[in-house]
């Protein structure tokens, strides 16, 4: 009968803890902190040889700083929604970001204008996102 009755307990404390959860399916809205953290990411992606060095050098070496880049997208719209200029560049972001990638710009058989228009696009796109960013 004590086993039982353990395994009663708990699974209680299982759901309770369950049940502390998010009652909502609203994310909380952005915080201060995430401005600020998400600046810090922008900056030191910003840094990157592969938003510094000529796109059409520097596109194959880019592979996890574009993956980096779509990473931030998301958080990017959290932090900018509501701000239509904001939105446009976000646009180019995620285009840019998804050109590198389904063009296996990373490869050994990328094409190299493809490659490095998707590259600036993505550059550019990042810099205008990054100083509509709030203390950006």
């Amino acid at each position: 009968m004590r086993p039982v009755w353990l395994a009663g307990v708990a699974l209680l404390v299982l759901l309770a803890g369950c049940a502390g959860g998010s009652r909502s399916g609203t994310p909380a809205p952005p915080t201060t902190a995430d401005a600020t953290a998400l600046r810090v990411k922008v900056h030191a992606l910003e840094a990157d040889q592969c938003q510094r060095v000529d796109a059409r050098t520097v596109y194959p070496e880019c592979g996890r700083y574009v993956t980096e880049v779509a990473g931030t997208v998301g958080t990017l719209r959290s932090q900018l929604s509501g701000q239509p200029a904001a939105g446009d560049a976000l646009a180019r972001l995620q285009s840019g970001v998804s050109a590198y990638q389904s063009r296996g710009c990373d490869g050994p058989a990328a094409p190299a204008d493809e490659c490095a228009a998707a590259l600036t696009t993505l550059r550019t796109a990042l810099a205008q996102a990054g100083s509509a960013l709030p203390g950006g």
